[in-house]
């Protein structure tokens, strides 16, 4: 998807290759898009952890937060969490 959709809720409407990292704006969308884009299996549990992890690393710099990242343990987690019951 070249082109940000109309509003961030409607950023799952188009399916995503699930070989490729997600858009940025798809961090965007509320939780209820998100679950529901998992649910019909229009992108994948990985595939937003890994556009959140992204998002992160992209703009922590500049904000500073003091959060303190365990990638390795999130991505682990994700074969355990309710998403994978749900899809």
């Amino acid at each position: 998807m070249d082109r940000k959709p109309d509003g961030p809720n409607r950023a799952f409407e188009t399916p995503f290759d699930k070989n490729e990292s997600l858009p940025v704006h798809c961090c965007f969308a509320s939780a209820v898009a998100m679950t529901r884009a998992i649910r019909a299996r229009s992108v994948s549990c990985e595939q937003l952890m890994e556009a959140h992890l992204a998002r992160i690393e992209a703009v922590n710099p500049t904000l500073n937060a003091g959060v303190t990242l365990n990638v390795e343990r999130a991505l682990a987690q994700i074969g355990r969490a309710p998403c994978r019951e749900s899809v």
